[in-house]
């Protein structure tokens, strides 16, 4: 089987399984973020819920990974840029992610809190969509 090493390996092949994660497989493995065009590609026309729960630790345990130039950390916020992107262009596809609730829980993160919630905050069509349908 396949190894899967990154939050958008694990939505492909949960989303599409072997055929999904074979097209972006590369990125999985290199641990870089893939693009726009691909991750809308894997996501598709169908009614798709995704959830990122404990998402800041997951980020701060991924600062740790070098990746070229880069952090894997930094990949996985790309990522979630990428992602947030993509999902309020798709009528069918909801994110749901969870930060934690106050400074004091981000383990002295608090600038990356703050980035994360910038996401949050640029999306806010994503976010109208998210709280009609949840």
């Amino acid at each position: 089987g396949s190894t899967v090493l990154t939050p958008w390996g694990y939505i492909a092949w949960e989303l599409g399984g072997a055929s999904a994660f074979a097209a972006i497989a590369e990125q999985d493995r290199l641990r870089i973020c893939p693009g726009n065009d691909l991750l809308r590609k894997i996501l598709g026309d169908r009614a798709n819920l995704i959830l990122l729960d404990e998402f800041l630790l997951y980020v701060e345990n991924a600062m740790a990974l070098t990746v070229g130039d880069s952090t894997f950390g930094k990949q996985v916020l790309i990522f979630t840029q990428r992602l947030t992107e993509v999902v309020k262009d798709l009528p069918n596809t909801v994110l749901v992610y969870s930060l934690q609730a106050s400074v004091q829980e981000a383990l002295g993160e608090e600038g990356l809190l703050q980035y994360c919630g910038q996401i949050k905050k640029g999306d806010k069509k994503a976010i109208h969509r998210i709280r009609c349908k949840c």
